[in-house]
């Protein structure tokens, strides 16, 4: 019977005779290989598996039996083994480094001896290990993490002169560059089973090629460093080839600048020169040193300096040259500022009005200007001779005193590092300043010394007539009952006249500086100081009053004055101040204000009883019938009234005046909207004032915090003196609006006389009355405004106006806005 196995034809028979040759031998065959020729199939390699049974109730035997024709696998595996061996002799014989790494543990299966030449290892003790146990240098270094990817990804690397640091000796690292490829071993089931790694060896080329880079760069840096672009011409003196420091220079084409070329970028004048000298070095090849223009690339000519050397062969014949042109531009431009300060400064000189001798170290003379011939009165062929001991005889003859004159010029130029100044007296009468000034370099060396004279004669007179007319003025200020100072321009004081020493008891020394402070009282001295620093500052007039201390411990009263002194051409010279004694003044205004006080406190009553009764009758006269009464009788209680409320408002601005004098003026402060109580007060006026026109401008609403009486006072003064003061006009303009910094301005603005502009800061002043015939006509005391700014100022606020004489006048409140 014939059975398929593995594809083969087997004759059962001879298949049983085979295993009864076998099965007495061995009572188990288990993955025996048998090579036997089959008559009808040929030689064959098969591997059997028996078993034999024994059947105890039977006594039977069985032998059961696994036939496998392994033939094709074995010629297949010998193949594989004889193709990996040729493989491993090829790859161990391989004169480029090459190994073979198995799984991501990379376990060195297969390495080269130019590997292990390179890693410096033996074969034994590498292969079987992992590759970081192999090099462990290798840990930090990217070929690892090249490797991994490999084997993670299956993608080839290709790595090009990738730089490796291995065998460390004698505590120095070795570096290698290679060109390498990772190729990943993939199985059929897609698993990465190993890496092989190709590496060529390419150090060395690296290294020279390293090397000329760096000789490269050597030469590169070594042109940079050249203050100019270099070229090259052929032996015969011609450029040739490219150019680029040249083009770049220039602009000049390549085709441009060849041959004499380049000659058409250098300026005409200069062209042809540069040509015959450079023709001349060319043939007697020595070194070409020249100076010459050259039109830039932006059309701007530079000023160049040329060098240019011959390179030589071994037979010292020209084999090209090698040129460099340097901008010297700036050092050009320096030799014309050069110049031109040489020439501002001789000309500076020759302008001085003090005369200038320069002598070198050993006293002979340099230069000198016409200056210092016409105060020395010197002949001309002296000085053109820069004779120094001729000059110098000649100065000693006009001295009154010249051994001291060349003791200290001797003196002088044995002590380069001194300075000198000193006054030179003349026997005609002539005074001279000399000044005297070594000229040191910066290294410490004396060039030469430099001396300036001028005459001073007119200008020691007018000293002297100073010193007398300053004798003059302080006789004159300790004759004065008052007490006079004078400070610089800086504010500090120069003189007390002898009034101030016996008033305060201190002299110069305690009085000066800020010592004076010790006679002002306390209390004013903070104001004191400020506003003579202010005063100092802006130039403007110093006065206030102040009490000062004298001799017998009482603070007086005075009213300091300080004016600024100015020459001709407005330069400011000193201050000139004086303090004069108004005690009794002060005594006296107390006492009027006493008087004022307690008069306004005896007039209030009676006036408020003759208006109450005037106003009763006004009253019953609106009651009663009114043709009973006369019509004077009634216009005359109307006159009364007015005339009463007038009287009123001046009773009450006497007691106003008297209590901000006092500081007793309070407050009853509230919050409400100003531009109710504008228009409330401007109703009331407008009702005893119906000729009068008074227009509102309410431009911005807001609400403040203060005492509502006080500030409708302030309105009704403001509008009140705007009418009085209209003259024709019977218009008077009311303005809110918003000011700055949370501000709310009302202004009062009428067309009427005006104010002058000299009178504007004197407005506000207590009793002050504008001047002028119009304005006597007009009654009041001066106090309205007075009172106004205070009850403002009070409020944090400010009163300001603006007029012009004729042309009416506008006063302006402001006052803080509540939010």
């Amino acid at each position: 019977m014939i059975y398929d196995l593995g594809n083969r034809q087997w004759n059962i028979p001879e298949l049983r005779t085979l295993l009864e040759e076998l099965l007495p031998q061995k009572k188990q065959i288990t993955d025996f290989e048998v090579t036997h020729n089959f008559q009808s199939i040929g030689t064959r390699i098969i591997l059997l598996s028996a078993l034999e049974i024994t059947r105890e109730k039977k006594e039977e035997k069985l032998i059961l039996l696994s036939i496998e024709d392994i033939t094709d696998k074995k010629i297949a595996f010998k193949k594989a083994t004889e193709s990996q061996q040729r493989f491993k002799n090829l790859v161990e014989n391989a004169p480029y480094p090459i190994c073979i790494f198995k799984d991501q543990n990379m376990i060195l299966e297969i390495a080269n001896d130019s590997l292990l030449k390179v890693w410096n290892v033996d074969r034994e003790s590498a292969i079987g290990k992992p590759f970081l146990e192999i090099i462990p240098e290798m840990k930090d270094q990217p070929f690892m993490g090249y490797m991994q990817n490999v084997f993670k990804t299956g993608v080839t690397y290709y790595g090009n002169e990738e730089p490796a640091y291995f065998n460390i000796e004698n505590g120095q690292q070795k570096i290698g560059y290679f060109n390498f490829v990772y190729q990943p071993y993939i199985e059929n089931n897609g698993t990465i089973s190993g890496v092989m790694v190709l590496a060529t060896d390419i150090t060395q080329q690296v290294l020279t090629r390293k090397k000329i880079e760096a000789s490269e760069e050597r030469f590169g840096a070594a042109v940079a460093a050249v203050e100019g672009i270099v070229w090259t011409n052929n032996a015969e003196g011609k450029m040739e080839g490219e150019q680029p420091g040249w083009s770049k220079l220039t602009g000049q084409s390549y085709e441009a600048y060849q041959g004499f070329g380049w000659a058409t970028a250098v300026h005409p004048d200069d062209a042809q020169p540069t040509i015959e000298a450079w023709n001349e070095a060319v043939r007697d090849s020595k070194n070409f040193v020249f100076e010459h223009r050259v039109k830039l690339k932006n059309g701007n000519w530079g000023h160049f300096s040329v060098r240019a050397t011959p390179l030589l062969d071994a037979d010292r014949l020209v084999q090209e040259w090698v040129g460099v042109h340097t901008d010297i531009s700036d050092r050009k431009q320096s030799e014309i500022e050069i110049n031109y300060r040489k020439a501002l400064l001789e000309a500076h000189n020759e302008a001085s009005i003090d005369g200038i001798l320069l002598v070198d170290a050993k006293g002979k003379i340099l230069s000198y200007n016409h200056k210092f011939i016409e105060i020395w009165n010197m002949p001309n062929h002296i000085v053109e001779a820069k004779d120094d001991d001729a000059a110098l005889a000649f100065a000693m003859a006009q001295l009154v005193n010249p051994s001291e004159y060349i003791d200290k010029v001797k003196y002088l130029y044995e002590h380069p590092t001194e300075t000198s100044t000193d006054l030179l007296e003349f026997t005609d009468g002539k005074i001279v300043e000399r000044h005297g000034y070594p000229v040191i370099a910066k290294d410490g060396s004396y060039y030469a010394w430099s001396w300036t004279f001028r005459d001073i004669t007119d200008q020691k007179l007018y000293e002297q007539r100073i010193r007398q007319s300053e004798a003059h003025f302080r006789t004159m200020a300790d004759l004065m009952p008052q007490k006079v100072w004078t400070a610089d321009t800086e504010g500090n004081y120069n003189y007390f006249n002898k009034c101030w020493i016996d008033y305060t008891g201190l002299d110069f020394e305690e009085s000066k500086d800020w010592g004076w402070k010790k006679a002002v009282h306390p209390e004013d001295w903070e104001e004191t100081k400020s506003r003579w620093q202010q005063s100092i500052t802006t130039g403007e007039n110093f006065e206030m009053e102040h009490r000062l201390l004298n001799t017998e411990g009482v603070y007086n009263w005075h009213l300091t004055r300080g004016l600024l002194q100015k020459n001709e051409y407005g330069i400011s010279k000193m201050w000139i101040g004086t303090n004069t004694e108004m005690q009794q003044m002060k005594e006296e205004e107390e006492r009027r204000s006493d008087f004022i006080k307690m008069v306004s406190h005896e007039l209030k009553t009676p006036v408020t009883s003759i208006k109450g009764y005037v106003q009763m009758l006004l009253m019953i006269l609106s009651e009663e019938n009114v043709e009973m009464f006369p019509v004077q009788i009634k216009n005359s209680l109307f006159r009364i009234d007015h005339q009463v409320s007038r009287l009123t408002r001046l009773i009450t601005e006497m007691l106003d005046l008297s209590r901000i004098e006092t500081g007793q003026l309070e407050l009853r402060n509230e919050l409400f909207c100003i531009n109710d109580l504008v228009k409330e007060a401007i109703d009331d006026i407008s009702l005893t004032n119906p000729k009068h026109i008074i227009i509102t401008h309410p431009e911005f609403v807001c609400n403040i915090y203060g005492d509502k009486s006080r500030i409708e006072q302030v309105i009704i003064n403001l509008v009140t003196n705007a009418i009085k003061y209209s003259g024709n006009s019977d218009t008077v303009e009311v303005r809110i609006r918003e000011a700055a910094n949370n501000n709310v301005a009302v202004s009062v603005k009428d067309y009427g006389i005006g104010i002058d502009v000299s009178e504007h800061k004197k407005i506000f002043e207590r009793f002050y009355r504008v001047s002028g015939r119009i304005e006597e006509t007009y009654a009041g005391f001066g106090i309205g405004l007075f009172i106004a700014n205070a009850i403002i100022e009070r409020h944090n606020g400010t009163i300001a106006l603006e007029s012009e004489k004729g042309k009416g006048t506008v006063f302006t409140f402001t006052l803080p806005v509540v939010c």
